[in-house]
């Protein structure tokens, strides 16, 4: 009598097993095949419109192919979830027209294990994405951004966060500006222990500024309790010292690395950063 129950139990089980194998390998053959083609489609239209925005840019063919290729990963990940849709509606569709719903359905198998293949292949493409593909995606994507600012945008500042505190590049009328502070307090950006490198137009070191304290205004960094270096020359006191500088509050804070360039593993340790540095 037990032996007749299991005997049953142990075919639906083998029975179970080979279906969900099944329905999950053909619902990975459809994403592989939408994934490649929505990736291939979306580097086409992204090569497209790099060639459009370098087209007076001093860019060859083979810098804007490397900065599509350099996107791709990040925009793959935006388009992960479209490809599981399509995926998923595509092996459905199959089994209906083979009939094979029809037949699974008749012989008593629940709907559940048909869903059951396809939603453990999702959530293991979910993981796989986060764990695997977002580092990879972030770090070639902050070399995309790199490459951009240099033939594309052009930027004049960029604002970096470290251990060691806050660093920050400006471009002036005497040539570029590296201001490190230790950390930041309020909203108006008032740096704390800064020191200021200035180099001219033909990257040669001009002077250093050591400050107490630097405040954000209208054109100009206010360097308080200040002391500037020359070469060959004696350093000079000031209790009040202008930095000229055309940046905004609005422009320091749009410097920072888009969240996307941060990859999920170092999430922690940026947000501590930020966290020391005042921000």
């Amino acid at each position: 009598m037990t032996d007749g129950v299991a005997l049953p139990t142990i075919r639906r089980l083998r029975i179970s097993l080979t279906l969900s194998t099944y329905v999950a390998r053909l619902f990975t053959v459809w994403f592989l095949g939408f994934f490649s083609s929505l990736c291939g489609i979306t580097l086409v239209i992204s090569l497209v419109d790099l060639l459009d925005q370098v087209a007076s840019k001093d860019a060859g063919l083979g810098l804007v192919l490397k900065m599509a290729l350099l996107k791709l990963p990040y925009l793959g990940q935006e388009l992960m979830p479209f490809a599981v849709l399509f995926a998923a509606m595509g092996t459905f569709w199959r089994l209906n027209r083979t009939h094979e719903l029809v037949v699974t359905r008749a012989a008593g198998i629940s709907v559940w294990q048909f869903l059951l293949p396809i939603l453990s292949a999702g959530v293991a493409i979910g993981v796989l994405a986060m764990t695997v593909v977002n580092p990879l995606a972030s770090s070639l994507l902050n070399r995309f951004e790199q490459l951009e600012a240099k033939y594309i945008d052009k930027s004049t500042s960029s604002l970096a966060v470290s251990q060691s505190g806050l660093w920050l590049r400006q471009a002036d009328e005497i040539g570029q500006s590296v201001i490190h502070a230790r950390r930041v307090s309020d909203e108006s950006l008032r740096l704390h222990d800064v020191i200021v490198f200035r180099f001219g137009q033909d990257d040669r070191f001009v002077e250093r500024m050591d400050a107490q304290r630097a405040q954000l205004t209208q054109g100009n960094w206010l360097l308080m309790d200040a002391w500037v270096s020359r070469p060959g020359e004696q350093s000079e006191f000031g209790e009040e010292v202008l930095l000229p500088t055309s940046l905004t509050q609005e422009k320091i804070l749009e410097s920072f690395a888009a969240p996307e360039s941060v990859s999920f593993w170092q999430l922690p340790t940026f947000i501590a950063l930020l966290e020391d540095a005042g921000f």
